[in-house]
């Protein structure tokens, strides 16, 4: 979730959308990070209902598989941070008609295109 920043605003354009309120109000938005002052930070803008520290390179122990209806990550696939490798961690605990949103720096996503086609291929997605 980082500062929470793309959490904060996926909750407030829900809410501003006439037909997309009633979804708001029953979302449930869960941060997670694996540094604690990135959590405490994010737990300022007010945005999230649960913030969990978890390492997505060895840790699988966040919420149970196939529990997430969506999961959105902004800034996190760039080298030297995460890889296509820790897709698995996460593709396990979308809902079988759950949606991944991510973005992957261009350098990154140039060099190990096939990994993340391949991770993504394997966790039926």
């Amino acid at each position: 979730c980082g500062t929470g920043f793309c959490g904060s605003f996926l909750k407030k354009s829900l809410s501003a959308h006439p037909h997309l309120d009633s979804f708001a109000q029953n979302l449930h938005l869960t941060g997670i990070d694996l540094v604690p002052a990135m959590l405490e930070e994010a737990g300022k803008k007010n945005a999230f209902d649960e913030l969990i520290q978890v390492n997505l390179k060895a840790d699988v122990s966040y919420g149970e598989d196939g529990s997430f209806d969506l999961m959105v990550s902004s800034g996190c696939f760039y080298p030297g941070h995460l890889g296509p490798d820790v897709l698995p961690n996460i593709l396990r605990k979308l809902k079988p008609d759950g949606a991944f949103v991510f973005t992957v720096r261009q350098q990154m996503f140039e060099t190990e295109e096939e990994d993340f086609l391949r991770f993504i291929s394997e966790s039926n997605c």
